[in-house]
Formats: structure tokens, C-alpha cells, sequence
């Protein structure tokens, strides 16, 4: 099995949500209006079907929103152009770059290369201030890296934008607000810039999206070329954690949000997850949380259990 370094083939390649804005939501004085993703393969279309004619565009010859942006770029590489540096940026695997509103930008991937782009479009007064701290309008491009925790905050964005849930607005500012927190961080610390260090979160991102897939570790070792030991070890270094317990750890959170969100027996969970049984599962489960599986959606559904449980940490 090759173990894919971007969205698997069974996975969804274009995930678009928009959001619609009520008077509530106005008075917070910053409110999302979309967030998706998009996998672009080499010598596609771009942009991708599916946006509101205020935001689908030509990038021959760009477009002005009435919001802000901000781009990460999971893989690939492009170019991105603004009515302030005419001549074309290049964007490499890694970086993130903001559009602001009333501004013209155009930007695409290389036709080589394609690119793997997680987006999220937002407005109100309060982001301008806030972006002011964290980036140059002259020079909106930063160089995050490869990192799996903005790649799981991103997704998080996603699904609630798509569940729509009430009071979605304040659950998907908060996790915007950890987003660029956390890319602050990064940025001010640059501590992390290493090869070694993007290989890993390449790992990480791989187990994440590969997670209903059967595979080894030591075939995600040898995707990063790598040997088994080296990217074990490594692995434990960056993250505190072996890449099998990272693993578990990602199925446990993934079964409890299908233990909640559907009506799945366990045994169906166990088999999405490639677990060997549901006895297996279940002991895992136990393991993790304090409880099995069908006592946490018990007590989840009577509202004896908040909502998410996190599971115990092992080494």
C-alpha cells in the first residue's frame, strides 16, 4: 500500500462551507464567512467549482473581496500577486499568506505541482487590529512550515462550519483565534524550521488523513524516506509520543466522534478503524478514556460526560 502525502483517493478533494451572518452574530464584531479546503493535482482547473460568484475568480486577472483571508498551503507551490507588490511571490509547501479586504489579489498553483490549500475567509473590526500584530500588509506571507496541529485546527473549522451548529460563530472565531496564535509562535519563535521537524508533521498529517486506511508505520517511514528507527525516534522527540500512540490516539478521538454523531454500532467503528475487533477497540477505549465505548455514548447522550473526553496520555 503507498501511503499518500496528501488527501487519500476515498477522501473528499474540495470541502467549501459559507456561512450565513445573523445581527447576533454582527454584534461580535468579527463573525467567518467561509472555510474549506482544497486539494489541487498537477495541471487541474483552478479554482476549484463551487464559490459564491463574490469569491470564485480568474486569477489571470484576480479579484477584490470585501473580507479578509488567510491561505495555508499544505503542498505544493504558487504565486501570489497584490495591487502592492505587482510582480509576482512565490509561495512554497508551508507557507501561509493573508488577502485583505478591498485590496486586489490574485493567486494559483503551479500547474507542475498543483497545491494542497486549507482557507478561511472572516470580517469584522476586530481581526484588522489583531492582524497588525502578526503580519506586514506589504509582506503577507509567512513561512509556518509543515505543522499538524494548524492542519487538525483547520479541520475542526470545518466541521463545525458544516454542521452548523448553534452558536457555531463563537466555536469557529475561537479556533481561528488559536490558529493565528499558533502561527504567531511559530513565527516569533522559529524554533522548528528544521527538515527534520517538517518530516515529522508530514508524518503526522499523513497518519491524520490516512486514519481509515489500513497502513504500518513503518510504510509512513518509508513515504518520508526514512528508516523505521530514525523516524521513531525523531518522532518521540518532536512530539512526546511514539507514532503508534499517536496513532491510537487519533482512532480514539475519531470513534468518539462517531460514537456521538452517529448511531454506528462499535463494531462498525472498529472495522472503519481498522481496529483488529471490537474487543480490541473497546480495550483501547477503556485504556484511553476510563470507559467503553457504548458507556461513553451513554453518558455523553444523557449529558453526564463533557464533551470531548481527552484521552490519557502514554508514552
Amino acid at each position: 500500500m503507498v501511503i499518500k502525502s496528501h488527501l487519500s483517493e476515498r477522501s473528499i478533494e474540495s470541502i467549501i462551507n459559507y456561512l450565513t451572518v445573523n445581527d447576533i452574530d454582527l454584534q461580535l464584531d468579527m463573525y467567518i464567512k467561509g472555510v474549506g479546503f482544497h486539494s489541487i493535482k498537477p495541471n487541474s482547473v483552478y479554482p476549484a467549482e463551487g464559490h459564491p460568484a463574490t469569491f470564485h475568480f480568474n486569477p489571470e486577472t484576480g479579484r477584490i473581496l470585501d473580507v479578509s483571508a488567510l491561505v495555508y498551503i499544505k503542498r505544493g507551490e504558487g504565486s501570489l500577486m497584490s495591487h502592492r507588490f505587482p510582480a509576482s511571490r512565490k509561495i512554497r509547501e508551508g507557507d501561509v499568506f493573508f488577502l485583505f479586504p478591498r485590496e486586489w489579489h490574485s493567486y494559483q498553483p503551479d500547474r507542475e505541482t498543483g497545491w494542497d490549500e486549507y482557507w478561511v475567509t472572516f470580517d469584522g473590526n476586530y481581526f484588522p487590529r489583531y492582524l497588525n500584530t502578526l503580519v506586514n500588509p506589504e509582506d503577507p506571507i509567512l513561512h509556518v512550515g509543515i505543522n499538524d496541529r494548524i492542519v487538525e485546527l483547520f479541520q475542526e473549522m470545518i466541521y463545525y462550519a458544516r454542521e452548523k451548529e448553534l452558536c457555531s460563530q463563537h466555536i469557529l472565531i475561537g479556533i481561528l483565534l488559536h490558529i493565528l496564535g499558533h502561527m504567531h509562535s511559530i513565527v516569533r519563535q522559529k524554533c522548528h524550521n528544521s527538515k527534520e521537524y517538517d518530516q515529522i508533521q508530514r508524518g503526522c498529517i499523513m497518519i491524520r488523513e490516512n486514519i481509515h486506511q489500513r497502513f504500518t508505520i513503518e510504510e509512513i517511514a518509508s513515504n518520508l524516506n526514512m528508516g523505521y528507527s530514525s523516524f521513531r525516534k525523531s518522532f518521540k522527540h518532536f512530539t512526546g509520543i511514539s507514532p503508534l500512540q499517536y496513532t491510537l490516539n487519533l482512532k480514539i478521538e475519531k470513534a468518539k466522534e462517531m460514537l456521538i454523531n452517529t448511531a454506528l454500532p462499535v463494531k462498525e467503528i472498529a472495522f472503519s478503524l481498522n481496529f483488529d475487533s471490537a474487543g480490541y477497540l473497546s480495550y483501547v477505549f477503556r485504556k484511553k478514556v476510563g470507559m467503553n465505548p457504548q458507556r461513553y455514548r451513554e453518558s455523553v447522550v444523557r449529558g453526564n460526560t463533557p464533551f470531548p473526553v481527552s484521552p490519557k496520555k502514554e508514552k
